[in-house]
């Protein structure tokens, strides 16, 4: 079974999009909004109820609700990134503001890799295929990772680690000091630099 992340929604919204499109360009007459609104009028003003009316007052409906929609949730992503109180912005504040620009982080949270110009070591594909084979499929897959091969200097961890489990060997030894923790990430420093 798939995991119901937004990301596998968008090949169907994209196809989808065409169909609607095509909808709404036959809705609304080619997009003319002033047969649209004569159209749309005509049914409250002079009661004439025909199919291309409500055709076209559904278009418009469509049309308003989308641009509702879009203009609600367009920006949302991009602003709690870049809120300087949320997790992700304290954690970039950090690592922005304490952090040597020349360091190696080490990481499996993917929405820290655009939030600051550091060097990131992230797994590979193959790694992230292991872990799901044995979360869903075989608990016994061994997951062939070590994360100190690159020998970063800081390794950062948040929800991913928690759901995946990917740095939880390494994290109770020696290798790994606690370095400063925020309420959904901790950033480990490298004890051996």
């Amino acid at each position: 079974m798939a995991m119901f992340w937004v990301r596998y929604m968008v090949p169907a919204f994209f196809i989808g999009s065409i169909f609607a499109s095509i909808f709404l360009f036959q809705a609304t007459e080619g997009f003319d909004f002033n047969k649209s609104v004569i159209n749309v009028s005509s049914i409250f003003l002079r009661l004439k109820v025909y199919v291309k009316n409500l055709v076209s007052l559904l278009g418009v409906l469509c049309i308003s609700f989308s641009c509702a929609i879009a203009f609600k949730f367009a920006g949302l992503p991009v602003l709690e990134n870049y809120n300087k109180n949320s997790p992700i912005g304290l954690v970039s504040g950090y690592v922005l503001n304490d952090l040597p620009p020349s360091v190696l982080i080490e990481t499996f949270e993917s929405e820290l890799l655009f939030t600051t110009p550091h060097r990131y070591h992230f797994p590979t594909d193959l790694v992230s295929m292991q872990l799901v084979r044995r979360r869903d499929i075989d608990s016994e897959t061994v997951v062939d990772y070590d994360p100190m091969e690159v020998d970063p200097d800081y390794l950062i961890v948040g929800g991913y680690n928690k759901s995946w489990g990917l740095y939880d060997k390494i994290l109770g030894g020696d290798l790994l000091e606690l370095e400063v923790e925020f309420p959904e990430y901790k950033i480990y420093r490298n004890v051996k630099k």
